[in-house]
């Protein structure tokens, strides 16, 4: 047996948690840990209802002795290691996950997971339900992500950061928490498809994914990644097949579709959340871009079709 199984066997002794997204939940606690500093959301299985639901959030911080099993919960769970070293095992795929990696909890998966010695762990938490979570996890090919040693894991603890405090602001807007829910996984999925990319066209992506909400110019992108601007144009055309800009509207666009289809946001809100000021000229560009209003967009999906257009026209 290697040491990370060991750290992964069941204690002689171990107590039954309750747990009210279904499933098993079982561990061992030691000295008043694990320490959580969750936020939970009220009324969630109501709200379960909903195509993506953030049920809590928060830190958790843990030492070693520390061990935790679950079996067939309903619930994605995102966990971001700030500090220390965890051991955890999912569908039979053990890894040690390190500072500043990720674990992915995945629903109904038999799930376990210990600290390692000598010191304290501490996690960044984001739990996700919803009645399309499954179907957005496997659209976004997550759904057999269990570790992730991230590119640019401050953009993607920043994300995480960003829903934890809007879980505890004083006046919780929940769609927008839940829309954010949406941008993160959507981050993790272009980290994970994108790791193997050069340095100067992962920062001009993450500058991009950062601005989304706003708007970017050529020369802010050249003078984030240090390179001339026909460099640039070449690295994005050899590895996006496009323009720098060209590819940051694009994403304006496929982020604005994901909206559509999974967040319970109008068209003038979502034009607002992605930097349009004129929510006429953010569905003219949208119906270029696709051959569609946003509103006959989110028609057609929900009337079934699960792809409802074919590439974007740049």
């Amino acid at each position: 047996m290697t040491e990370l199984d060991d750290l992964l066997t069941p204690p002689l002794q171990t107590q039954r948690f309750g747990d009210y997204f279904g499933g098993i939940t079982s561990g061992c606690n030691v000295n008043g840990y694990p320490k959580h500093d969750f936020i939970h959301v009220e009324g969630h299985e109501a709200n379960r209802r909903l195509p993506l639901h953030v049920p809590f959030a928060g830190r958790d911080v843990c030492i070693p002795g520390v061990y935790r099993a679950t079996h067939e919960r309903n619930l994605l769970s995102i966990e971001f290691m700030v500090r220390g070293q965890t051991a955890f095992r999912q569908d039979g795929h053990s890894f040690l996950v390190k500072e500043n990696e990720i674990m992915i909890a995945q629903p109904l998966c038999d799930t376990v997971w210990g600290t390692v010695p000598p010191g304290e762990s501490e996690k960044v938490v984001v739990a996700l339900s919803g009645s399309l979570l499954g179907e957005i996890v496997r659209k976004l090919g997550l759904n057999n992500t269990h570790h992730m040693v991230l590119p640019r894991p401050a953009m993607i603890l920043k994300k995480m950061e960003d829903i934890c405090a809007a879980l505890a602001a004083p006046e919780r807007d929940s769609s927008a928490i839940n829309a954010a829910a949406y941008e993160l996984l959507i981050r993790l999925s272009d980290e994970h498809e994108h790791a193997d990319q050069p340095e100067a066209l992962r920062e001009a992506m993450a500058m991009i994914e950062e601005r989304l909400h706003s708007s970017l110019k050529l020369e802010e992108l050249v003078l984030q990644c240090g390179q001339s601007e026909s460099s640039l144009r070449r690295i994005f055309n050899e590895h996006m097949g496009c323009s720098p800009i060209a590819y940051y509207l694009r994403r304006k666009i496929r982020f604005s579709q994901n909206l559509l289809c999974n967040a319970n946001l109008s068209v003038k809100e979502i034009s607002y959340n992605l930097g349009y000021r004129d929510p006429l000229y953010f569905s003219a560009q949208f119906k270029r871009a696709t051959g569609m209003s946003p509103s006959e967009y989110r028609e057609q999906y929900n009337s079934g079709l699960e792809d409802p257009i074919g590439p974007l026209q740049d």
